[in-house]
């Protein structure tokens, strides 16, 4: 079975800090040969997507497999549509009004939602769309309350 993600990138990271202390170059080679393992995997990656044509869309509701979609630059849905379905899931997995607004020419993507949950909502963002500029958090509208008028 694979292991967790984070515990494997946690563990690659101790690796290369060990081979740091041997010199001569040791981490420089290792860190070489990790770039080029992650080159051939996404090569992989990029040739399943391709096999699979429109189907590969199916893939993406796996978060793993999305993340290394995103990361090797194979992901079958724009950053548009990856945001837009990160809002959804946000707003479905916790009930806060999530609204997407957009992304402008500039890679700035536009989110409406409750300051106190901003900095979640970004991070949520960023992971599933890295190569948007940034996020910005504007407030929800003030809902007008409609009520008997006085006369």
């Amino acid at each position: 079975m694979v292991g967790d993600p984070r515990d494997l990138e946690a563990r690659i990271e101790t690796l290369l800090e060990r081979l740091a202390s041997h010199g001569d170059g040791a981490r420089e080679d290792a860190e070489e040969l990790v770039a080029l393992l992650v080159e051939l995997y996404g090569a992989g990656l990029a040739r399943v997507v391709a096999l699979l044509g429109d189907d590969a869309v199916r893939l993406t509701g796996d978060e793993l497999v999305s993340a290394l979609m995103v990361l090797h630059g194979v992901h079958p849905l724009d950053a548009r549509e990856r945001i837009a379905q990160t809002v959804e899931r946000v707003r479905r997995s916790t009930g806060i009004d999530v609204e997407f607004a957009g992304v402008d020419d500039a890679g700035v993507a536009r989110v409406r939602t409750e300051p106190a949950v901003g900095a979640l909502v970004e991070t949520a963002l960023l992971e599933a769309a890295p190569e948007i500029a940034r996020v910005v958090i504007e407030p929800l509208p003030v809902p007008v309350a409609f009520g008997p008028t006085r006369r």
